[in-house]
């Protein structure tokens, strides 16, 4: 579910798309320069960047999450019709729509409804990335982890990043929490604390041996093997758990689409869009 909410530039935050932009969420925010503290970048899905105030109102379109699982056999006729909060009952105060019953909208109170995307938002991918070839296998990684957890990835190449914008942090190759420490990337190190820290969830490769393809669709699942109590492995689509396509978010199949500094999951129409629009734009500069 979506919800539209005012918000200033420097709250913008990944997966968040601009209503002046519709259909093209923010895939990473860079520093404000100390020289220019009224203008800062947002990279988006399709390729281009946007220059925005930190301090200037924007109106924006972030996903949200219910709190709690809607029993729809226990809403009351109020709540059934909208008016109502679906957890509190009570009928004043904003509200954000959470849910479609029976085709019509539920709502419930911001404070109710809402709960951090953690589960929704993109991956940060760090690892070695001091040279080219460092930072190419990076990238390939970081096409893996959007290919089998379906969520958009930004690749750090410096440690000037907020790991609390990011949904986790995905660590490849050494990781502070091995049980026999490696020599490990000055960037990794400093993001990786930093997520330990403030709580951010870090994910650190798999063991090869936990490598499987999933039951249903085949899809070798290299960064995160679930098993279900059965033992059977499923991949995050055929669990259920795609967001779908970052653009048109539409529950249809996605591949990864590459973006100015890491991938997102599209559908095959909005890829053919994005490719050409970034192709015009390439066109048009030249």
């Amino acid at each position: 579910m979506y919800a539209t909410i005012t918000i200033p530039g420097s709250d913008i935050a990944p997966t968040d798309i601009l209503k002046r932009l519709p259909g093209v969420p923010v895939v990473s925010k860079a520093d404000i320069d100390p020289r220019f503290p009224h203008s800062q970048t947002l990279a988006m899905a399709d390729g281009s960047l946007y220059f925005i105030d930190p301090e200037q109102l924007y109106a924006v379109i972030r996903e949200t999450a219910p709190s709690c699982v809607l029993d729809v056999g226990t809403l009351t006729p109020a709540q059934l019709d909208g008016i109502a909060c679906v957890v509190c009952e009570g009928e004043d105060g904003a509200m954000v729509p959470v849910g479609t019953v029976d085709g019509c909208q539920v709502f419930a109170h911001v404070g109710c409804a809402e709960r951090p995307t953690t589960n929704a938002g993109p991956v940060l991918i760090v690892g070695a990335c001091q040279s080219d070839a460092e930072r190419s296998d990076l990238h390939a990684f970081a096409f893996d982890v959007t290919d089998q957890l379906c969520r958009p990835t930004v690749v750090a190449t410096h440690d000037r990043i907020d790991v609390r914008q990011f949904a986790a942090v995905v660590v490849y190759g050494p990781s502070l929490e091995d049980e026999q420490p490696a020599p490990m990337d000055p960037y990794a190190v400093v993001l990786e604390a930093e997520a330990h820290a403030y709580g951010v969830p870090v994910v650190a490769l798999q063991s090869v041996h936990l490598t499987a393809a999933c039951d249903a669709c085949a899809q070798v699942q290299t960064i995160a093997t679930v098993r279900s109590e059965c033992g059977e492995v499923f991949c995050a689509d055929c669990r259920g758990e795609s967001a779908g396509c970052a653009w048109c978010f539409e529950d249809e199949p996605t591949e990864p689409l590459a973006v100015d500094g890491g991938w997102v999951p599209m559908c095959s129409g909005c890829a053919v869009t994005a490719h050409a629009t970034s192709t015009s734009r390439i066109l048009a500069a030249a």
